[in-house]
């Protein structure tokens, strides 16, 4: 899901590398057990720092002096929501309406995903089809891009459709 490069970082302030890539999320014994290894005992370090990640997650920034084993129990967190509540998650990151992963799980719940819309005119569409009762006749004249973009101002288009709060 996540992987970390654990850097240690008296190593690297004496300019050598020295670290290891841990995939979150993780047991504790084993965070432990990487943080153990990359560091070096014999130089009295004691202080390790994320230099490199990669993630499946789109729209996690994982910072450089992110706790590990928070981030590996909000990664736990994010690992037990449903598919769809992970991709609500996924929608508010990119969205950015909040830039933290554990903010964005805590308030999943606030928003709705329709996946199956990606733009404006689709929006549009949607609304009028679901909440609108129109003659078949009169919906050739209808602008539904234009009423979409107006609609469209109560969300964001993101990868994952549109995101709105509800």
């Amino acid at each position: 899901m996540v992987r970390i490069y654990i850097a240690n970082l008296g190593a690297y302030n004496r300019g050598e590398l020295r670290g290891q890539w841990l995939t979150l999320p993780a047991e504790e014994e084993e965070i432990d057990r990487v943080i153990e290894e990359v560091l070096d005992t014999e130089q009295n370090d004691e202080e390790v720092a994320i230099h490199d990640w990669e993630s499946e997650i789109k729209g996690l920034d994982v910072g450089e002096w992110e706790h590990i084993k928070t981030l590996n129990e909000t990664l736990g967190e994010y690992e037990s929501l449903q598919d769809h509540e992970q991709e609500i998650t996924q929608a508010i990151l990119e969205a950015g309406i909040w830039q933290d992963l554990q903010d964005a799980i805590d308030n999943h719940r606030n928003y709705n995903l329709l996946s199956h819309i990606k733009d404006a005119e689709e929006l549009g569409e949607y609304w009028i089809q679901e909440f609108c009762d129109i003659p078949s006749w009169l919906e050739n004249y209808i602008d539904y891009e234009s009423y979409g973009e107006d609609q469209a101002q109560d969300g964001d288009f993101t990868s994952f459709g549109y995101l709105y709060r509800g």
